[in-house]
């Protein structure tokens, strides 16, 4: 990532793969609960600042969100 951002200013990207789903929907499945979490992880490893912000609804109504990272000031 930090290769990437000596390029690029900022990385807009998703946070989750899907929009948000109910408390305990997926409890069951370990592995859909990790894969959820997945892009969220990214600025966290290459230690890069980074924030969250919602950017819409689906047509459940349930959230959709962005993060964007970028270099270290």
């Amino acid at each position: 990532m930090k290769s990437i951002l000596s390029k690029y200013d900022v990385i807009v990207m998703p946070i989750t793969p899907t929009t948000a789903f109910k408390l305990g929907e997926h409890s069951d499945n370990p592995l859909e609960m990790y894969l959820a979490d997945l892009f969220s992880v990214q600025a966290n490893v290459a230690g890069v600042p980074a924030i969250s912000v919602p950017c819409g609804k689906d047509e459940k109504r349930l959230a959709d969100r962005l993060a964007g990272n970028c270099q270290r000031f």
